[in-house]
């Protein structure tokens, strides 16, 4: 059974950059902070650092397991903090319904905002549903880009996705347009107001592409981009968020378009019941949604 001093110990030293400076934070020998990362490797059966001249770097086991341990961190902290201040009544959990966009790296990046956490219950839906989701009461609140307007649903926008194109640093830096493949989630959501034809953006109506993977999952396309097998056409804030605690050769990073393409932004909207008042905690996730979405942290 993995043990969460060894998770955060983990952490920490990816997200300190390397064993020396995280063994100093966390007031412990690089040595016993070593056998503590060896310890976890055994645990989880995954080689989660390489080392090359003096530096660690992740594996993509390592990689993996820092985004999906994110989650059970930030739940252990918050039973934590409720320990602390004692046993009050429960909040009542906020309900959101989106899809992979959000619901996998942005959804994380929110819940960390949070002044205060409260329970989550997140429905990852086809995107048709998102609306349905919050007129049936079975959400609180919607998150999209591809709006299917309903009665008694209303449709705020908040920001905007500006899709540009993403590979790994250093991949395919003489590769040209025509000959760049790329790795494709084949969720389609043609249908909205928004005219898109499937869950990246991608403007068909303007150029075709060389699709080298068809896949079920953005998350599966962000892997084999950051293996350097391929590039992913995805929102500018998802990137930013999705590089946070890899090693810069790992980044994903913007390539220039085709000149034949156009800017492709879509506006983001969060999708509420027309007769629904909001609390604190909701509007505090909406508040924290949009700062996130509007960062424009640089990406190289």
């Amino acid at each position: 059974m993995m043990e969460i001093k060894r998770i955060h110990h983990f952490r920490t030293v990816v997200e300190a950059g390397g064993l020396s400076k995280a063994a100093a934070l966390l007031h412990l020998t690089p040595g016993a902070l070593s056998k503590s990362i060896r310890q976890l490797e055994d645990e989880t059966g995954q080689t989660l650092f390489h080392r090359v001249s003096r530096k660690l770097l992740l594996t993509d086991s390592g990689t993996h397991f820092y985004h999906a341990s994110e989650a059970l961190m930030l739940e252990y902290n918050r039973v934590l903090k409720a320990l602390a201040h004692g046993t009050p009544k429960p909040a009542a959990a906020l309900r959101i319904a989106s899809f992979e966009v959000f619901t996998t790296h942005v959804l994380a990046a929110v819940v960390a905002a949070l002044r205060v956490t409260v329970p989550l219950r997140v429905l990852e839906l086809p995107v048709r549903r998102i609306g349905q989701a919050v007129a049936n009461r079975e959400a609180d609140l919607g998150i999209t880009y591809a709006p299917y307007p309903q009665r008694g649903l209303e449709f705020t926008p908040i920001g905007v996705a500006k899709f540009s194109i993403f590979a790994r640093r250093g991949a395919f830096e003489n590769t040209a347009f025509p000959d760049l493949p790329f790795a494709l989630p084949t969720t389609a959501i043609d249908g909205s107001t928004a005219g898109l034809l499937g869950i990246d953006g991608w403007p068909y109506e303007q150029i075709s592409r060389l699709v080298r993977f068809e896949l079920t999952s953005l998350e599966s396309a962000l892997a084999l981009a950051r293996r350097g097998l391929c590039a992913v056409f995805i929102p500018r804030f998802v990137a930013a968020i999705y590089n946070r605690g890899l090693p810069r050769a790992a980044h994903l990073v913007a390539r220039s378009s085709p000149p034949r393409m156009r800017r492709v932004e879509h506006p983001i909207y969060t999708v509420t019941r027309s007769e629904q008042s909001n609390d604190d905690h909701l509007n505090e996730f909406i508040e924290r949604l949009v700062t996130i979405i509007a960062r424009s942290p640089k990406l190289d």
